[in-house]
């Protein structure tokens, strides 16, 4: 399992630094078809973050250690952060796929949430791809 673990991870930060440099250089080109693309893997890499950081604030809470540890802070922040940014994500992408890619310049709303889900996405999978790929067990 820990194999796997660390490919995850690996995928996570490909993903990252994918969602990186589309979001850097998308005005430069036509990107509709490329957003397109990244959104329905960045679903699959939120959904995989959830369950890493939740499996990991679970251990964590589980272990019974007292007190406020680097590692509680950590499981708690990535685990609270992957919630807030599945929800920004879905908010979103659903209304995009709902009302097309016509509504999506029309609401100042809608662009600063996607600017602030592709920060959160590049932040929260590199964190969670670094742990896995350090070799954390879940066990």
């Amino acid at each position: 399992m820990a194999g796997i673990r660390r490919i995850i991870g690996a995928a996570l930060i490909l993903v990252s630094l994918v969602v990186a440099v589309q979001f850097i250089a998308w005005r430069l080109y036509d990107s509709g078809d490329v957003w397109t693309i990244v959104n329905y893997i960045s679903l699959v890499a939120i959904a995989l973050a959830f369950y890493f950081n939740w499996e990991r604030k679970y251990k964590n809470e589980a272990s019974g250690e007292a007190g406020v540890t680097r590692e509680y802070i950590e499981s708690n922040v990535l685990y609270f952060s992957t919630m807030i940014l599945a929800a920004l994500f879905l908010f979103n992408w659903l209304n995009l796929l709902v009302n097309g890619a016509n509504d999506v310049g029309v609401e100042v709303m809608h662009d600063v949430v996607w600017v602030v889900v592709d920060i959160m996405i590049i932040v929260v999978s590199g964190a969670t791809g670094g742990y896995l790929l350090q070799g954390h067990s879940g066990e």
